[in-house]
């Protein structure tokens, strides 16, 4: 095997065993559920995956399984550094597209400005204050793990929710490292009145078509956040997932990856179990 295929492997290991499995460990899911998860690691599937796929009620044959998804991206020796780092994407993707605007990293707790403000360890609480709040979140990951949405809210930051006091504000920042501080991103009315604590976003999945020269979309799903969720949208987290009609527009009924009854049946919410919207 060789040296590239030899990291793809312990990538993958690393994501479907350690990642997965302490994300297991430490929410509280149905037992039928999680032996549903076991069973379908045996074929190469994540733990959220195993959940959207509905297994073992559908057949893992007719699936592309995580593994196989992310080998693709991991063989891309030139696109998968960027796309792995969220600064690298930012600093990238920000010439083709609108990014939130990245104001500063954090080492070893220390505050580094990168842009043409002078934020520091100091002023960061304040600075949060008066520009609508911040993210800090670290510069690889998935499944929305590591990420403080800070919402300033009557003259104190709202940290995932909950309210921050300015010690324990400073106190989080001297055991961050390896993260960055970007702009939060105020959504629209629309996605508000489903779920305003966090960034509810769509993802749309398309496919390059055989001859290269464009691409089709397949499908399309609305992810939305829950007061489990904190102020990400994550599925692994508990946030919500809808299936979009690419026509319509119209959202289809929604679940979560806890969602089941005491039988281990999947449930599906027609307004949000939070805010009925």
């Amino acid at each position: 095997m060789s040296a590239l295929g030899k990291e793809v492997r312990r990538i993958a290991k690393y994501i479907h065993t350690k990642r997965q499995r302490r994300g297991i460990i430490n929410s509280k899911h149905n037992v039928l559920e999680i032996e549903k998860v076991y069973d379908a690691r045996k074929y190469g599937f994540s733990f959220s995956d195993s959940v959207l796929y509905n297994f073992p009620e559908n057949d893992h044959r007719e699936y592309i399984n995580t593994w196989e998804a992310y080998q693709p991206r991991l063989r891309d020796t030139k696109f998968f550094p960027v796309s792995d780092d969220k600064l690298l994407f930012s600093n990238v993707m920000k010439n083709f597209v609108d990014t939130p605007e990245v104001y500063a990293l954090i080492n070893k707790g220390v505050v580094q400005s990168v842009c043409d403000k002078d934020i520091t360890n100091e002023n960061l609480y304040d600075f949060f204050l008066s520009n609508e709040g911040g993210v800090i979140k670290a510069r690889g990951g998935f499944n929305g793990y590591g990420i403080n949405v800070f919402v300033p809210e009557n003259g104190v930051l709202i940290k995932n929710n909950e309210p921050v006091t300015r010690e324990d504000f400073n106190s989080l920042l001297g055991r961050i490292s390896n993260a960055l501080i970007q702009k939060r991103m105020v959504q629209g009315e629309f996605e508000n009145k489903i779920f305003d604590k966090a960034i509810n976003t769509v993802r749309i999945i398309s496919i390059k078509k055989l001859d290269g020269t464009e691409h089709e979309i397949v499908a399309a799903l609305q992810r939305i956040g829950t007061n489990k969720t904190g102020g990400v949208d994550n599925f692994a987290q508990g946030g919500l997932s809808a299936l979009i009609d690419i026509e319509t527009g119209v959202l289809s009924k929604a679940t979560s990856m806890s969602a089941v009854d005491k039988n281990g049946k999947r449930l599906f919410f027609s307004t949000h179990p939070d805010t009925n919207a």
